[in-house]
Order: structure tokens, then C-alpha cells, then sequence
């Protein structure tokens, strides 16, 4: 029993001890206080928290170490109480207050824990959050936390300033969810979901105020952390209203100078560091074949353009970036993809940030192709008009307005004989003028051109040199160039026009005696047709031989006669030439040796090779007379005459050139203009017709006649006539064959009875049957008649004038267009109308000039 009781007991006391242990372990002070209020046991914590020893406490109860607790000991309870040291030190506590029983005595159990540092741990952070709250009031920002699920648990002042919630509805709960537009929550659901992800979403939304006014803010959010879990959100909103707008007028501004530079004929764009692009507009795409802008950005002209091209761009870009120094308007050419050449005006500056960094650079490129075109046409133009402003006939003269020579042209150095340096030193009315000019007008005139009025006339121009006068036409003009006055004089030389002047009067002259003996020439052939054929026909009847001589000197008196009306006719009209294509040679030999016959005069030939030349014989044959005669008059003790040809080409015209120099007394220089006016003569026996008939004839054969004279030296004209550029062959003898004709019936017309009586006998002696008409009506009326008889014309002899009725024109057209095979011949005494020299041209066989022999008309028919 005992034995057991020790047990117990034993047990008991270890058992005390182990509790006793785990007391005295324990970092809160225990107390143990009867109901009555005094310490019957306590820990060693309780002694050090309190400062007491062990036996002290066992005279204080817990009301002495802790401030008001008396009312808290009645029942279980956990408070918060202030606790106080030995040495009056107070600290705050933690008690928690547990009854117990023991043998049946109540008893108090006080857990006390100091909890100083948690509540210092909890003043900061209430002043943490004090100092949050001051500090998230005190943003122009919107700062909110809210929970998981979007209930806002916290807002700053500036949250309910803006939306304009108050403290109430906020007590009454808000979520995030309300503050913003409707179709915004799926994007505010998507940023929460990317956050709880671990992303850092930066979204921008439209919030929604209370008054349902909406603005746009970019909000930045975190996760709330509590025990490491996201328990909430804490964020920013940023009213962006005004950035927005910024951004808006930006977008405008930019989208202003994107229509500019849309509209803009240039090609304008922006390129990055790399050469990229950034910016391009409409007219990069176009130049480019591209589709839109975005197939250029973010490409460089690597991708665009050929290599070599791409590299020389890269490069000069690049350096353009690293210098910082840009050009302007620097032309280069390349080959579009077409193969075209095209020329570009370029600008590249570099693009600068606001603190001046180099972050890319503008270009502009202008296609100058077409201006480049321009402007190369603009040099060509420029040098066609100097080519020819140097090339026209006249002289040009540029003058300041006080009359100094500024520039003159080529043709003004050649007319004038001078140097341009020299043309620029003389003066107008000084070197360029004669004192035969009114050059007190000078001054009058130049006033009036340059008030406005061109002025034009005449003046007696000078080679300042030579002292040489020549006819001009001045032409005075004011012209503009830069705000400066100029006068510019065109000189035209007028020699030749006066020439011609002299010329046109004289040829109205020679026009005028030319009515007169072209009639007296045509009847005085007729004349001659009759008495040549009577003598023709005596001749061939003759039976006494006697008078065959008179018949002869009869002959040759008309054949002289025919001759003079020859010249008359050639004098009177030029006379038509009867052309034919000879050489000249003969011609000159038989014409001077004429002419010369019985003088003492010598003659000298240089004829090499001349060309052949067309011309009527008889009249070119009168003009080397006429020369000769001349020079033969002008030499009247003796001399010689020497006669050269020149093969020549004169504005792309053969021309052979016969030169006729005499060593006589020369013609004085006043009568040289004068010598080939009709009636013009020195000589007292001279008519003064003779040179005006040569010049008459060699401008009827297209040629030219001029003279060149030195007073008792020599005078040599010179005659120039259109040649074929070949030279003549030599002709083999040709044996004359006597003419026979068989007998025709032929019909003729004339309007004189005398000729159509002789011309009848000369053709019926012949053997001919002939039928004669006086005019083309009755002449038309017998050849129908006789068209469809047995026996029609062979051959019709047509006069070609007939007085008051049909010619042999008119005539021949009517009897073609019965018969076009009819053989018909023209005659006629004016032998220089045209028909005569080209018959075949108006519908006649062949053309036979009054007065006529019978052989010369045999030798007509024979060629039927």
C-alpha cells in the first residue's frame, strides 16, 4: 500500500516537474492567482517580463502589473491591457484569461504576452499606410486596389474627384467594372487574367463617370500579394484625354502634311538609321510600281532597286547620317525599269530628334526628265538661233540705247569687210555711213525707235576700209532683255534689188516698144513669107537663066530681113528660145570671126572641155555678135579679144561661164549700171539696143550677164548659162542627103490670101494636093467633111494667129478630138511664142517659122 502510494506520489512529483518545465520554457509570462487575488505560482518568463524576482510576486496580485484587468477576471477573456514593470515601465500586452479547479478551489490562469513589437509593427504600418493614402491623394493620377474579383477596396481622392462617387457609394461597394464603358470589360477581364499570368498588360480604355460622361485613360496595374498568393489589384489610371487629343491634332496635322505631300508633283519620303523606309508618298509609289505604302516600309532600296543603284544610294546616305550634312537639287540620271533614262533633281537632309540626334533623314526627289529634255532643247534652240542669227543675209547690229555696237553677226563682218573687234569700235554714223545720208536725223530717229516705232529706209552704207558705197535697208526695232533697252538694226545689202529695179523699169520699156514690134515684126514676116516664096517658086520654074542671079541678091536681101525682124521680135519679148542641147565651141569661133572680119583685131581662145549647154543658136550666136562688136568699137587702133570658158557651179548649179575681155578703153564707173538700159549709149551712130537684147536673151535662157570694166585697162564681160555637166563628143561626118517627099493632101489654114496663095503654089509645085482655109471655123469644117471620104488630109498646115477669128491653138485641139492621129503642123512669124519652141506640147507634129523656101518646108513635111 505504502508501496503504491510512493508510486503515486512519485508520479505526481514528475509530473509536476514536467509541467513545471514547460512553464518555465514558455515565452509568455503565467500567472496563477487564487480567486481572492493573490500569485500562488508564476514562470520564469513572468519574472523577467515584469522585472520581479520569484518572491515578490507572491505579495502583488495581477491587478498591480496590469492596468484595469479587475473587470476582465470574473470570466474567461482575451484583451489587450497595459502592462507595468517593477520600474513603473509600461508596455502593451496580449492576456488571455483562463479559469480552473483545483481541489475544489477556483482558480485564475492569466497567459500575458508582450506584444510591444507587433504593435509597433503595427503603428508603422499604419502609418505606412497613412503615408499611402496622403501620398495616393496627393496624385493627379487615379490610384485603386481592389480584390480579385474587381471590388474596389480602395480609391484616392483623385478617383472620386473624377468620377465623381462619393464616400457613400463607395461604402455601399463599387467594382472596376462599373467605371468603364461596356465594351471595354472584356479587355479589362483580359489584362486581370494576363497579370494573374505573370504579364505586365498596358491597356488602353474609356472610363465611364458617374454622370456617364466617358475619357480615355491607360491604366497599369500589379497583383496584391498576401502569404505569397495574389489576393488583389493595385493600380494607376492615367487620364489620357489630353494626350489624346494631342495625338488627334497630331494625326491631323499629319494627316495635312501626308495630302501635301500626296499632292506634291516631287517624290517624298523618310528613312530610318538603316536606309529603311519610314514614310513615302503617292508619288515614291507610282515612280516605284508598288502597290501601296505598305509594300515600301520597312524596306530598303536594296529590295526596290537594281544592286548597283541601291549600293550607290546606301552609301551616300549613309554618309549623309554620319556627317550630318545633307545636299540640295544635285541631278543624276538613271535607267528605269522600262530601260527609260530618266534625270532626277535630289535633296537629302539629315532627320534630327529634339535633342538633336541623327535618327534617319528626309529626301525629296523631283523627276526632271521632261525639264531636262527642255533644256537640253532650250542649248539646241539656243544654238540653232545663233547658227542662224549668224547665218541670215543681213547684217545685224545691237546697240545699247546711246548707239554703241554691243554685238553684230557674221553677215555683218563679211558685208562690211570688218573683224569683230573692229566692228565694235566704229560707229554708225561715223565709219558705216556716207556724208550723202541725212545723218542730222540720226539722233530723231533713234528716239522714235525708242519710244516704240520701228523704223525702215534707206541708206548709203560704207566698208569702213575700202571707203566702198553700197545700197541698204535699214530696219530699226527696240527689244527688252532683263529691264535693259536694246536697238537692234537689220542691214539688208539692196545692190542687187536696185539692180533689179533699174532691170524691172528697163524691161517696162523694153515691154512697151516690144508691142509695137512684135506686130510690126509678125506682118513683116508675112510680108517676107510672100516674096521668099514667089522668089522660091520662080526659082524653081526659072527658064531664063539670066535672071537667076537677081533671084539669088533677092534672096539674100530677105534672108537679111528675116535677120532684122529675128532681132526685133528677140529685142521686143526676149524671143522664146528654141532650144537645143550643143556645145558652145563652134558657136564662139564662127560668131567673133563674123564679127571681126576685115578689122584689125586679134583673138585669143582658152576653151577647154566646155560643158553642153541648151540653147536657141540663132540668139546665143546674136549675143557673142553683139559682145564683139563692142569690143571691136572700143578698139579702134587695134588689140586683141580674148574668149575662156569655165566649167562652174554656183549654188548647186552647173553653170558654163563665157568671159569676153577686150583691152580697149574701159566703160567709166558711172555708166556701169547703165550700159544694158534700152536706148543707153555713148556712140553716136548707136541705137543703145544692143547689150539690152543680150541681157534680154540670156535671162530667157536662165543664165546671167554682168560686167566688170577698168578706164584704159580692159572691160571683160562675163556670160553665164545653165550647163548639163557633160562635155561634147565628137560627130562623125554626116553626108547631106537630097530631101524627097511623096504627094499629100494637105489642108491649110492662114488668114492672109497672099500667103495661102503662095504657100498653095509652093506645095503644089511639090506635088501636093492642097486645099486652103482662112480661119480655124472653116478649117474644122473641111477637115470633117473630108474626114469620112475616100480621100482625107494627110497633114494640116495651121497659122497660129489669125486676126479676128479661131488660131492654129485652138484648132489643133478640135481637129484632135475628131481625128487624134492627125498629123497637124504650126506656122507661124512671131517665132518667139512658146508653141513655136515646144510645138509637140499643144498637140502639133512639128512648128516652121515665116519666111520659109521651099526646101526648108520639104524638110518640115519630110519628117512625116
Amino acid at each position: 500500500m505504502n508501496s503504491e502510494n510512493e508510486k503515486i506520489s512519485r508520479k505526481l512529483i514528475k509530473d509536476l516537474e514536467r509541467y513545471k518545465t514547460i512553464i518555465d520554457i514558455s515565452t509568455d509570462a503565467i500567472f496563477v492567482q487564487t480567486k481572492d487575488g493573490k500569485i500562488i505560482d508564476y514562470n520564469q518568463s513572468a519574472c523577467i517580463m515584469f522585472g520581479y524576482n520569484k518572491d515578490e510576486f507572491f505579495h502583488i496580485s495581477l491587478s498591480d502589473i496590469l492596468s484595469n484587468i479587475e473587470p476582465f477576471l470574473s470570466n474567461e477573456n482575451f484583451i489587450e491591457a497595459i502592462g507595468k514593470r517593477k520600474n513603473n515601465e509600461t508596455f502593451p500586452v496580449e492576456v488571455s484569461i483562463k479559469k480552473a479547479n483545483i481541489d475544489d478551489e477556483e482558480i485564475i490562469i492569466a497567459y500575458i504576452r508582450d506584444i510591444t513589437l507587433r504593435k509597433n509593427s503595427e503603428k508603422a504600418l499604419i502609418e505606412s499606410q497613412n503615408r499611402y493614402m496622403e501620398f495616393a491623394n496627393s496624385l493627379p493620377q487615379i490610384v485603386y486596389e481592389s480584390d480579385l474579383d474587381g471590388n474596389i477596396t480602395f480609391a484616392n481622392k483623385q478617383a472620386f474627384n473624377v468620377f465623381g462617387y462619393t464616400q457613400d457609394d463607395f461604402d455601399r461597394g463599387m467594382s472596376i467594372f462599373d467605371v468603364v464603358i461596356p465594351e471595354d470589360i472584356k479587355k479589362l477581364k483580359e489584362s486581370i487574367e494576363m497579370l494573374l499570368k505573370g504579364e505586365e498588360p498596358s491597356y488602353e480604355f474609356t472610363m465611364k463617370k458617374k454622370d456617364g460622361s466617358t475619357f480615355p485613360v491607360i491604366a497599369y496595374s500589379t497583383l496584391v500579394f498576401r502569404d505569397d498568393k495574389p489576393v488583389g489589384l493595385r493600380g494607376i489610371v492615367i487620364d489620357i484625354t489630353d494626350r489624346k487629343q494631342m495625338e488627334e491634332q497630331l494625326k491631323q496635322q499629319w494627316n495635312i502634311l501626308r495630302q501635301i505631300a500626296d499632292n506634291l508633283p516631287d517624290q517624298i519620303f523618310m528613312k530610318d538609321v538603316d536606309s529603311k523606309f519610314v514614310f513615302a508618298n503617292k508619288e515614291v509609289i507610282k515612280a516605284l510600281g508598288i502597290p501601296s505604302e505598305d509594300a515600301i516600309i520597312g524596306k530598303s532600296d536594296f529590295d526596290l532597286l537594281p544592286l548597283e543603284e541601291a549600293k550607290r544610294l546606301f552609301e551616300e546616305e549613309q554618309e549623309i547620317m554620319k556627317t550630318g550634312v545633307g545636299f540640295a537639287n544635285y541631278e543624276y540620271s538613271f535607267y528605269d525599269t522600262s530601260g527609260t533614262k530618266r534625270w532626277f533633281s535630289s535633296t537629302k537632309v539629315p532627320l534630327r530628334d529634339i535633342n538633336g540626334k541623327v535618327i534617319g533623314l528626309v529626301g525629296s526627289n523631283r523627276d526632271v526628265t521632261k525639264a531636262r529634255a527642255t533644256e537640253d532643247q532650250l542649248h539646241d534652240y539656243i544654238e540653232i538661233l545663233r547658227v542662224v542669227f549668224n547665218s541670215i543675209n543681213d547684217a545685224i547690229f545691237i546697240h545699247d540705247r546711246y548707239g554703241n555696237i554691243i554685238y553684230v553677226n557674221d553677215t555683218m563682218l563679211k558685208m562690211y569687210q570688218v573683224d569683230r573687234d573692229e566692228a565694235r569700235k566704229l560707229s554708225i554714223a561715223g565709219d558705216y555711213s556716207t556724208t550723202d545720208n541725212p545723218l542730222d536725223d540720226l539722233p530723231i530717229l533713234w528716239d522714235k525707235v525708242l519710244s516704240g516705232q520701228n523704223q525702215l529706209f534707206e541708206w548709203k552704207a560704207k566698208r569702213p576700209k575700202s571707203g566702198e558705197v553700197f545700197d541698204v535697208e535699214v530696219f530699226l526695232t527696240k527689244i527688252k532683255s532683263q529691264e535693259q533697252e536694246f536697238i537692234l538694226a537689220t542691214v539688208r545689202d539692196i545692190s542687187e534689188r536696185k539692180r533689179a529695179e533699174n532691170d524691172r523699169q528697163n524691161f517696162q520699156k523694153l515691154e512697151a516698144l516690144g508691142l509695137l514690134a512684135g506686130g510690126i515684126a509678125h506682118d513683116f514676116n508675112n510680108l517676107l513669107s510672100v516674096i521668099l516664096g514667089n522668089v522660091s517658086l520662080a526659082m524653081a520654074n526659072l527658064k531664063d537663066e539670066s535672071v537667076r542671079d537677081y533671084l539669088i541678091k533677092t534672096e539674100k536681101a530677105i534672108n537679111q530681113s528675116m535677120s532684122l525682124t529675128k532681132q526685133l521680135l528677140t529685142f521686143a519679148k526676149g524671143g522664146t528660145p528654141v532650144k537645143k542641147l550643143m556645145s558652145i565651141t563652134d558657136l564662139l569661133k564662127e560668131a567673133t570671126e563674123f564679127a571681126l572680119s576685115g578689122s584689125n583685131i586679134n583673138v585669143e581662145y582658152e576653151i577647154n572641155d566646155p560643158w553642153l549647154v541648151e540653147i536657141d543658136d540663132s540668139q546665143i550666136r546674136q549675143v557673142i555678135q553683139n559682145i564683139i562688136i563692142n569690143a571691136k568699137q572700143a578698139m579702134p587702133v587695134g588689140g586683141t579679144v580674148f574668149i575662156k570658158t569655165d566649167n562652174i557651179v554656183k549654188d548647186e548649179q552647173k553653170y558654163l561661164k563665157i568671159s569676153i575681155k577686150d583691152t580697149g578703153v574701159g566703160i567709166p564707173k558711172n555708166y556701169i549700171d547703165k550700159i544694158f538700159d534700152p536706148y543707153f549709149t555713148t556712140k553716136q551712130t548707136g541705137s543703145g539696143l544692143g547689150l539690152a537684147i543680150c541681157r534680154s536673151i540670156i535671162k530667157k535662157h536662165g543664165g546671167n550677164i554682168y560686167v566688170e570694166s577698168k578706164i584704159g585697162v580692159e572691160t571683160i564681160f562675163h556670160i553665164e548659162l545653165p550647163a548639163s555637166g557633160m562635155i561634147a563628143e565628137k560627130e562623125p561626118d554626116i553626108k547631106v542627103k537630097e530631101i524627097i517627099t511623096k504627094p499629100y493632101k494637105i489642108l491649110i489654114m492662114d488668114d492672109e490670101e497672099m500667103i495661102r496663095d503662095v504657100l498653095t503654089s509652093m506645095l503644089q509645085v511639090e506635088g501636093h494636093t492642097v486645099v486652103a482655109s482662112k480661119d480655124g471655123a472653116e478649117a474644122i469644117e473641111i477637115y470633117k467633111r473630108e474626114l469620112n471620104s475616100a480621100n482625107p488630109f494627110d497633114l494640116v498646115i495651121l497659122d497660129l494667129t489669125i486676126h479676128g477669128g479661131i488660131g492654129g491653138k485652138e484648132t489643133v485641139r478640135d481637129i484632135l478630138a475628131i481625128n487624134p492621129n492627125a498629123k497637124v503642123i504650126v506656122s507661124s512669124g512671131y517665132s518667139d511664142d512658146p508653141i513655136m519652141a515646144d510645138p509637140k506640147k499643144y498637140g502639133f507634129i512639128s512648128a516652121i517659122a515665116k519666111p520659109y523656101k521651099i526646101d526648108e518646108l520639104n524638110a518640115v513635111i519630110s519628117c512625116l
